[in-house]
Parts: structure tokens; sequence; C-alpha cells
């Protein structure tokens, strides 16, 4: 039986985090019932892990994040699928944002999703700018280095200003 101490660890991490967790499993799938499986999956692990005797995770956004990313690949396996992966962009713009700064956002996700390749350009630079990732979580996330993120964030940047 969980402690009450890992219930209230829970619960905060379920109200932080999901807003973000859940747009992005959106992003990867483009269905509202896929990303509320996934993120489902994600939390449901998250808690398990956190159930555990002596179990600590480091970096709990980076390990929601990647549990929502294996659970996308999960799904696209057993679907036998490809869940297409372009960017539905009024679901990605939050609704704080001031209209200029939707229309901007908006313009740069289509030359994004339309040109820039290869897909992990497109993932690297959505995680580190919309959903505000630092590079050790994108790490985590898509199971790479650090210095390969830095690397493919500068690629994907470069290419990206000769495109706009």
């Amino acid at each position: 039986m969980p402690s009450k101490e890992v219930n209230t660890k829970f619960e905060e991490v379920y109200k932080q985090y999901f807003r973000k967790i859940y747009n992005y499993a959106y992003y990867l799938t483009q269905s509202r019932f896929a990303a509320e499986d996934l993120c489902s999956e994600a939390f449901t692990s998250t808690y398990v892990k956190l159930c555990e005797l002596n179990s600590q995770i480091d970096n709990i956004q980076a390990w929601l994040f990647r549990c929502v990313k294996n659970a996308f690949i999960n799904l696209s396996i057993k679907d036998k699928r490809y869940v297409n992966n372009d960017i539905v962009l009024a679901n990605l713009v939050s609704p704080g944002e001031k209209v200029d700064e939707q229309i901007d956002f908006a313009n740069v996700m289509k030359v994004i999703d339309r040109e820039l390749t290869p897909p992990v350009y497109k993932e690297v630079l959505v995680l580190k700018y919309k959903f505000e990732l630092e590079n050790d979580e994108i790490a985590s996330t898509l199971n790479i280095s650090t210095d390969n993120v830095r690397q493919i964030t500068k690629r994907a940047l470069y290419k990206l200003r000769t495109i706009l």
C-alpha cells in the first residue's frame, strides 16, 4: 500500500506536468483519445515507480516525456501503422499567449513541419522551444546524448534560418 507521502508527491507531479505531457502526447498522435491513453500510461508507470521501495526519479519531467515517447512507439508498433506527426498548430499555441506571438509561432511551426528534415530536428526544436525542456531532459526523452542534442539544435536552427 502506497504511503501518504507517495500519494501527495504523485498528486503534485500530476498537477504540475499533466498539461505539458498531454500536449506532447497530442503532438505525437494528433488524437485526443490516443493522447489521453499515452498520458494515462505515463502517469501510471510514474506512480508505480514512485511506490517501489527506495525508488527515486531524478528528473521527473524527463521521465514523463520518455514514458510518453515509449508508449507512443509501442502504440505505433501495435497498430502497425505510422501515426502522422504533423502538428495541429491551434492546439500547440498556449491560450495565455498574445495573438501576435501565436501567429509568429504558428508560422514558424508550419515551416518546421513542411521543410525541416530529418524528423529529429523537428522533435528537438519542439521539445526545446514549445515544451521548454532543457538539453539533458531532451536527451533523456529521445535517448541520445546531451552533446547530440546541442549539435542537432545547432544544425536545425541553422537550417531553419536558411529556410526563413
